[in-house]
């Protein structure tokens, strides 16, 4: 190679630096050539952003713009293995709206356009992927000998710690664990009372016992059966457990008082007014109570009896304490289906929010509620970050035309599970560009829709064909 040529090469390469160094400088920078008509310095340079995403479970594909995400050398080599997966950064990307679509082989895809701003990261973090999947019957529930298949289910309640479900058919009343093992199961006809499919079916906290109707049934020893009628009479009613499965609180007309399941003991803790609905808590009962149509909320300690707090409510004969875990009390008008969400201790407006229209609710958090009625889902924020003026933001997050059955949160805290007479459905609370809705599955009849702690599992009574009974359907 001649001197000449050499020189040639070396101010080619000379020319190549300088010319390629500052825009590779400006790559790594974050900016990127934006191609425009007349061409300038200062339409040609767009500083760029990112998306950052992630998923459960991780290793889906991701198509941006309907192309899959590849690694730029390597999809020349090893196009199957080029493929970038979740969780993944993926940088320089102009400003603009991206169509996004993570895939993996045996889950629903997750679909959104996601927006890209000049030097900030776009996230997709909080995605999970639900599994397309066949409901399996829960087998050996009743051995095969009682013909359990061929009756259909008349409830199916599970207990707080997710592990046991209380069911009922025509016949039985059945203790099962979530794997199918029968911890005991009872001949309705063998009562020595009558058990209505409507009787109340109330799990203690501790998922050691159930009141169903007026039996108690002791898991932990299922040959024990305890009948409220002989240790209470037959005039008292309402009954709730109290922080353990030893204490039981009851209701007279013009009474409420607790049992202690151990001793037999039995104490008034208020008397003298016509009580409506009740609740034990923090060391208070409060009642709902009156006369001659005059209702009020009141609150009284148990330490020292003393009246804390009297608020004057609208009349209606159709009131009930529910949610007994949240913060306020959650008093319920089933009859014009008002929640009234209360401080009792306020000492100005101890109403702090009614929310309407609402046949099901269920508290996430103490600030955030998840309601519902026959065909529409709500989501009530009381954080004040998140209110206008003080008050709670609502918001929709489906309407249907279909009748809701039940709704359920996810743990994850981003998704809602609600099912219908014949589907099962998720919405994902992102409301970036659209929510997500999936149906997860669609059969003759679902009803008790229920789920494991992890949020793995669906638990729900079915009709699959010929079959009824007690089905799961694992989502994750």
């Amino acid at each position: 190679m001649t001197l000449r040529i050499r020189r040639i090469l070396f101010l080619f390469f000379v020319i190549i630096f300088f010319v390629a160094t500052p825009w590779l400088i400006l790559y790594a920078s974050g900016y990127k050539i934006k191609l425009g008509w007349p061409p300038s310095f200062s339409n040609s340079l767009q500083k760029t952003g990112m998306f950052i995403f992630d998923t459960s479970p991780r290793g889906a594909k991701i198509f941006i713009d309907n192309k899959p995400s590849q690694l730029f050398f390597k999809k020349f080599f090893n196009k199957e293995q080029s493929y970038i997966k979740t969780p993944a950064k993926i940088k320089n990307f102009l400003p603009g709206e991206y169509n996004i679509r993570l895939e993996l082989p045996g889950y629903w895809p997750w679909e959104k356009k996601l927006t890209v701003e000049p030097g900030q990261a776009t996230y997709a973090e909080d995605v999970y992927l639900f599994k397309k999947d066949l409901p399996l019957q829960i087998a050996n529930l009743i051995p095969e000998e009682d013909n359990f298949s061929r009756l259909p289910l008349r409830r199916v309640e599970q207990s707080p710690n997710k592990r046991y479900f209380f069911i009922l058919n025509e016949k039985k009343i059945s203790i099962a664990e979530t794997g199918g093992n029968i911890l005991s199961f009872v001949d309705l006809s063998s009562l020595k009372v009558r058990f209505e499919p409507t009787s109340p079916i109330i799990w203690s906290p501790d998922s050691a016992k159930i009141i169903a109707g007026r039996v108690i049934f002791d898991l932990k020893n299922g040959d024990k059966t305890i009948y409220l009628n002989d240790l209470l009479g037959k005039q008292v009613n309402n009954f709730k457990w109290g922080a353990d499965s030893n204490t039981i609180y009851y209701q007279s007309a013009n009474s409420i008082g607790y049992l202690d399941l151990n001793t037999k003991i039995r104490k008034i803790l208020a008397e003298g007014e016509d009580y409506y609905d009740y609740l034990v808590k923090n060391d208070y009962i409060f009642s709902i109570s009156g006369i001659n149509r005059t209702l009020k909320l009141k609150g009284i300690s148990l330490k020292n009896k003393e009246v804390t707090k009297e608020i004057n409510l609208p009349f209606s004969a159709a009131y009930r304490l529910i949610n007994p875990g949240h913060n306020l009390i959650n008093l319920y008008d089933s009859d014009h289906e008002l929640l009234y969400l209360i401080d009792p201790f306020a000492l100005i407006n101890p109403i702090k929010e009614i929310v309407n229209n609402l046949k099901y609710s269920e508290w996430l958090d103490d600030n955030k509620l998840l309601y519902a009625n026959d065909f529409e889902i709500w989501l009530l924020d009381m954080d004040s970050s998140a209110s206008l003026l003080g008050k709670a933001n609502k918001k929709i997050l489906t309407r249907i035309s279909e009748t809701i059955a039940d709704v359920l949160w996810h743990p994850s805290k981003n998704y809602v599970i609600y099912s219908t007479d014949k589907t099962i459905n998720m919405i994902e609370l992102d409301e970036r560009e659209k929510r997500n809705t999936t149906e997860l599955i669609k059969v003759e009849k679902i009803y008790s829709l229920s789920l494991d702690p992890e949020g793995e599992i669906l638990y729900f009574g079915a009709k699959i064909g010929n079959q009824e009974g007690l089905y799961k359907l694992e989502i994750q």
